[in-house]
């Protein structure tokens, strides 16, 4: 699990948000509310990757 945070971790914040966007474009035709929920889902999907790092440490350091 860890190497996918890895990967995505090494591809720029921006990018990886513009993406989601971009593929999820067509479902934002006309509803505003919509492309809102989905810029936040987009960059709450990105930020997670932090919290992962941080727990992992946590718990590898109390493991030991």
């Amino acid at each position: 699990m860890m190497r996918v945070v890895d990967v995505i971790y090494s591809l720029p914040y921006v990018f990886l948000v513009i993406l989601l966007l971009a593929v999820t474009q067509d479902l934002t035709t006309g509803r505003p509310f919509m492309k809102l929920l989905i810029l936040f889902a987009a960059i709450g999907g990105v930020q997670w990757l932090t919290m992962a790092r941080i727990v992992r440490g946590q718990t590898l350091s109390l493991r030991r």
